[in-house]
């Protein structure tokens, strides 16, 4: 049973271990889109603190490979505090460029 349960975890780790970054964002997408491909991500950010609630539901995140990536994030922000009630609007544009040293 407990080798079972170590080979279990050693080839859980070795799965996660082969995981890419990508949406939710956390690093960002590693590899531009190729030249004339788009990428279109349209995931859903909540944050919770005691209080608060902040969403960008749905964030908009735009790529386009040329020889460079071109990137555009359009936020739509909900925020919520317990007792003020809730607000929404237009959110932090973001206008980005990310290119691959060879």
């Amino acid at each position: 049973m407990k080798l079972q349960c170590i080979t279990l975890v050693i080839g859980a780790l070795l799965i996660f271990d082969s995981a890419q970054a990508g949406p939710p964002f956390v690093t960002d997408d590693p590899e531009p889109p190729p030249p004339g491909g788009w990428e279109i991500n349209v995931p859903f950010i909540l944050e919770r603190t005691p209080g608060k609630t902040e969403m960008d539901s749905p964030l908009f995140d735009l790529n386009y490979g040329l020889n460079v990536q071109l990137k555009l994030e359009i936020p739509i922000a909900v925020v919520h505090d317990d007792g003020d009630g809730t607000r929404a609007g237009a959110g932090d544009l973001l206008i980005g460029v990310k290119w691959r040293s060879q």
